[in-house]
Formats: C-alpha cells, sequence, structure tokens
C-alpha cells in the first residue's frame, strides 16, 4: 500500500515513520471505506472486493463468497486502518503542526523535506538561487521515491546528508518518447529556509503551462535535423548520441578490464568519471568521437506525446557540433535555424563552366537518393550511387571553398574530415572513415576530406600498411551514396584504383592575375570596400581603386593568402580606431613578401 508494503504482512519492512507521510492518502482511503460501508453504498461485490485487495488482502473471492462476509472483511479492515490512522496522526501530531507551520510562512527545514514531497507528486526543479535561468532550465519529475542520504566530504570530519528524490520524465529516445529516470538532491543545510530557495517545488499550474509550451517545442526537434546553437552548426541526432556513448561506455569498459589484466598488487583502476548530470544520464559534454549510428526514426515518421506528458520533457536535447567535432548537449531554446551564405558560391573564383557542372552533379547526386527514378547503379545493389569529387592543384586556388560553398547553396551541413582526425592505422582509419560516411548518410551531409594524399597515393610493393590504408579507402568509395569531396596537391602521385572511384575530377589551376584581382575584390566586398572604376584615381573613404587593386593583384599570393592579409589590414585599421586604407594594405603586403623572401631563401 506504501512503500510496496500493504497492513497485511507477517513481516513488515515500513517503519512507522515512513508511514507519517502517506497519512493524508490513509485518512483518504480511511473515508472511502467508511462510506462504502454505509447502507447507501451501490458498490457491487466485486468492486468491494477489489477494494479490499488494494489493502493487501488478496485472493479474497476464493475465501468469501456472501456480501455480509465481505462486508465484514471491510468492517474489520476500516478499524485496523482507523486505530492505524489515529496512532500515527497522534504520535506524529507535533511533526504535523510544525510542518504545517513552516508551510504556512513559507519555509522549509532540512528534516521536513521527506514529509512535504510525497510519491506521485509532481516537483519542479530550480536553479541554485531558486530562480530558474536559461543556464539551468526547470524540468519537472514525477516522484517515485525519496531517499536521506549520509556523504562523506573526505575535506572535513563533519558528515554531510543529502535529500534525494528518484522520479520519472520523459524524453524523446530517438525512435519514440519513453519513460526516463531522473534523480534530483538537495544538500543539507541548516534552519528554515525559504522554500522558494529550494532546488525544487511543487509543480504549480502557471509552471505546469510553461513547460507544457516547452514540451511542444521539444516535440519540433525530435528526429534528426540541422541547427544553429549559439552560433556553431550542429546536427541534431539522438540515435548518434546514444550510439556514441555506447561505445563509450564499450571503450571505458575494455580499457578498465585490459588495466586490470596488467596491474599487480595493487588496486583496481577506476575508468574516469564522466560526470553525473541530475537526469541520472552519463554525459560528457564536449566528448569527441563518433558513433556508428543505429535506425532512426525519419522526420516523417515521428510518433506524437500524448498531451497530458508534455511538461515531462526535458529541456535539453543531444546532437553533434559539426565544427569541434563533439557530441554535445544543448538546451532547446538556444536552437535556431541556420544563417546561410547566400553570397558563398558567388564568392567562389571558379571558371562557370566548371561550377556549373559541380553543382548540377551535386543537385542530381542528392535527388536520386530520394527518388525512384534514380541513375543507373552498379550491378551489386548498394555499391556506386554517390558523387566522388577529386579537387586537385596548388593551396589557396578554391578548392575547400568549392565544398564550403556546395553546402551553402544546398543548404546540408558539411563535415570536414581532416588529417587530425584520420589516422593512418589502417583499423581505426577503416571504423573512422565508415562512422563519417555513416553520420553524413543519415543527415544528408556534404562530405570534405581536406588533403587527402595520404590515403590516395599509389600502393607499393614494400610500404605493406599504406597499401592497406588504400584499399580501406577504396572499399568505403565504392558503397559511399553521398556527396564526398577530395582535395590534394600531388594528383600524380594517385594510386590507379582511385581512377574508377572518382565520379569527377576537377583541377584548379594557379591563380592568374584576373582570378586575383576578382578575389582582393570579392574581400574587400566583404570587409565593406568598393572597387571604383579605373576613371577614379583616388581611393574614397569606402572604397579602393581599380589601380589598386590591379597592383594588388600583379603580386602572386594565392586565395587564402589574399584573405588572411585583408584580415590582418582590418585589425590593423580597428587597432588605430580608423577605416581600412591602402597603407594597412600595404603594411602587410610588405611583411608577407619579407617573409616569403626569406622563406625561399631559407629552402635554397
Amino acid at each position: 500500500m506504501t512503500g510496496g508494503s500493504s497492513l497485511f504482512s507477517a513481516a513488515p519492512e515500513t517503519n512507522l515513520e515512513d508511514l507519517f507521510p502517506e497519512l493524508d492518502h490513509l485518512e483518504s482511503k480511511l473515508d472511502q471505506m467508511k462510506s462504502i460501508l454505509q447502507p447507501e453504498s451501490k458498490l457491487n461485490l466485486d468492486e468491494k472486493i477489489k477494494l479490499s485487495e488494494s489493502f493487501g488482502r488478496n485472493n479474497l473471492k476464493a475465501s468469501l463468497s456472501t456480501e455480509d462476509e465481505i462486508k465484514q472483511e471491510l468492517t474489520d479492515l476500516a478499524k485496523h486502518l482507523e486505530v492505524l490512522v489515529n496512532y500515527i496522526s497522534e504520535k506524529f501530531q507535533p511533526l504535523r503542526e510544525r510542518l504545517a507551520l513552516c508551510v504556512s510562512y513559507g519555509k522549509m527545514e532540512f528534516d521536513l523535506l521527506k514529509y512535504y514531497f510525497k510519491k506521485d507528486q509532481i516537483v519542479v526543479t530550480q536553479s541554485a538561487n531558486g530562480l530558474s535561468s536559461a543556464n539551468d532550465p526547470p524540468i519537472a519529475v514525477k516522484v517515485k521515491t525519496t531517499q536521506m542520504v549520509v556523504i562523506d566530504p573526505q575535506s572535513t570530519s563533519t558528515l554531510l546528508r543529502l535529500f534525494k528524490i528518484h522520479g520519472e520524465g520523459y524524453e524523446w529516445n530517438g525512435i519514440g518518447y519513453s519513460q526516463r529516470s531522473v534523480t534530483i538532491e538537495c544538500h543539507e543545510f541548516e534552519g528554515a529556509k525559504d522554500m522558494s530557495s529550494l532546488p525544487f517545488l511543487h509543480l504549480t499550474s502557471e509552471m505546469k503551462d510553461l513547460l507544457t509550451t516547452r514540451g511542444k517545442l521539444y516535440t519540433t526537434f525530435s528526429g534528426t535535423h540541422f541547427f544553429s546553437y549559439d552560433g556553431a552548426r550542429v546536427m541534431v541526432d539522438r540515435v548518434g548520441w546514444n550510439d556514441y556513448q555506447s561505445a563509450l561506455s564499450e571503450a571505458i569498459n575494455l580499457a578498465s578490464a585490459t588495466t586490470r589484466r596488467k596491474v599487480t598488487r595493487q588496486s583496481d583502476p577506476r575508468p574516469q568519471d564522466v560526470g553525473q548530470r541530475t537526469d541520472g544520464e552519463n554525459v560528457q559534454h564536449g566528448s569527441k568521437g563518433l558513433g556508428i549510428p543505429r535506425t532512426r526514426a525519419s522526420n516523417e515518421e515521428i510518433p506524437q506525446i500524448e498531451k497530458e506528458y508534455l511538461h515531462f520533457l526535458p529541456a535539453n536535447v543531444y546532437g553533434f557540433d559539426l565544427e569541434n567535432k563533439c557530441w554535445i548537449s544543448m538546451y532547446i531554446e538556444k536552437l535556431g535555424p541556420v544563417s546561410f551564405d547566400e553570397g558563398a558560391w558567388d564568392h567562389l573564383v571558379l571558371d562557370s563552366k566548371v561550377k556549373t557542372l559541380i553543382k548540377g552533379l551535386v543537385e542530381v547526386t542528392r535527388k536520386q537518393n530520394d527518388s525512384s527514378k534514380a541513375l543507373i547503379h552498379d550491378v551489386i545493389r548498394g555499391k556506386g550511387g554517390g558523387l566522388v569529387c577529386v579537387l586537385y592543384g596548388p593551396p589557396g586556388t578554391g578548392k575547400t571553398l568549392t565544398a564550403e560553398a556546395v553546402a551553402e547553396i544546398l543548404r546540408r551541413p558539411l563535415y570536414i574530415a581532416g588529417a587530425t582526425e584520420l589516422t593512418t592505422n589502417p583499423s581505426e582509419l577503416e571504423k573512422t572513415l565508415k562512422q563519417i560516411l555513416n553520420l553524413a548518410t543519415a543527415w544528408d551531409a556534404v562530405v570534405l576530406i581536406d588533403e587527402a594524399d595520404v590515403f590516395l597515393e599509389q600502393r607499393s610493393l614494400n610500404e605493406l600498411q599504406r597499401n592497406t590504408l588504400v584499399s580501406a579507402v577504396l572499399r568505403l568509395l565504392e558503397y559511399h551514396r553521398g556527396v564526398l569531396f577530395l582535395t590534394t596537391n600531388r594528383v600524380r602521385a594517385f594510386d590507379y584504383a582511385f581512377m574508377s572511384r572518382i565520379s569527377i575530377a576537377i583541377k584548379y589551376p594557379e591563380l592568374d592575375h584576373a582570378s586575383r584581382f576578382a578575389i582582393w575584390s570579392k574581400f574587400f566586398a566583404l570587409a565593406g570596400y568598393e572597387v571604383k572604376d579605373s576613371s577614379d584615381s583616388i581611393a574614397g573613404l569606402n572604397s579602393f581603386t581599380r589601380g589598386n587593386v590591379e597592383e594588388l593583384a600583379s603580386k602572386p599570393f594565392n586565395g587564402r593568402t589574399i584573405k588572411n592579409l585583408v584580415r590582418t589590414a582590418q585589425a590593423l585599421a580597428l587597432a588605430s580606431n580608423s577605416p581600412l586604407t591602402l597603407e594597412h594594405i600595404n603594411i602587410v603586403v610588405e611583411s608577407q613578401e619579407k617573409f616569403l623572401d626569406e622563406f625561399a631563401g631559407m629552402k635554397i
């Protein structure tokens, strides 16, 4: 009846003190029993038996058969219950009055918490100062059990106590909505404390309305979505998060087991603590790495959660930070639409025919993955179907920018994998690259493997590890169905087998004068400065003359260097609290030229 116990037990496990929080419930049950014992009660025999059995008197129907026997059973139950209620009420009357007095003044004592918060009540968490905030949003929890815990702080000789509420809420688990275990706690405090400053309170109707509104917002993030979070681009993906956490746990367990086998005459090592959230989940914010995604519920097939559970939904969702390459927890109220650079494609200085070719191939590849009218496929189903585009040429000619611009015009996420993420260990490389490509497929993302030379080089008889490396990459490219860009500066060293895996290879030549002029002009425009026609001989306050830019374009800088020069000159102008001028540009250009001359001399 209370805490899993009944009134009828040969060895009761419930302490009398534990029954005090249930006193209101017991009094209600007693009133209910007295009412059905009245002559005017209309409950039938089965209903009366069911009521008796709710007190732990099982199998009554087998032992009691007549109306009079059942009535006598209920009468006896009522008498026993009344004795218990009166005894508890009398014994704990001072405690009851003390609790009522505290509540009337809006105060609470630590020892009274276990009597104030009861099973099946709904509480709402607060921040440390009693006020919810964007950094510590409230959550609603249905109380299942409460617990007083004694902890040893180790730093002092004084034992401290915690009051814990173990409860439940609801959340999106990647496939549907399910219950989640939640544990919230309050540290011991002295004297009477304002209830408004407690870390949790009973849920009010006003707060329920607010949490219900937030819960409706939460449901819009169920599934897989591309969003902006605090300025960073992220993928909301609970399944990916689940798989990453599973892989992390396996790695920790494996590492722990391996270490234990190696350690002798020492205490067993403990895996590194990954942190404990208040909802009982192990969370490591900013956790590097990927997980292999399992089946996801498509965004068109998201099941609906019943309205009465909306206020139990949490304030955060889980996903992947595309820039920092880590899985993170995100507050839903900080998520927003991605702001795409509409001019990114126009900023790309590349032959117009080549740009049209790239854009067309990418769009067709994307559409065929969503359409029954697909392009021809391999004899073996599942092989091919993707776009593998190799961009080759010297540094700073626009290779990386091409992939970035494609992602912008298609409004799709871009996953950039560099040499630091892709190890040269063949087995680790294959595992990591497979994870990246699987996630990219699930997210409908464009993938860029920057500086992929080491994975593309021709195999030889004397380098077994690199041969294995190249073979692993070849296998993965053969089955990828998304859009993949590979950039390299050493196309002559390509392994011949890559030729059949490449959809298209595009050469990026050294920038000529016209290309450099266009790049200088575009970066000046991005900085808020225009390039005037040649008829203007003097630069204005927010402009440069064509002659100025022609002179700058005559210098053999690549596109990346030009961008850095404009940014550095901007910083110089800001430091002097003045607009950007040709003088600022010339200062950084001369410095760069001097460095390049000295660097060339050192190489000779």
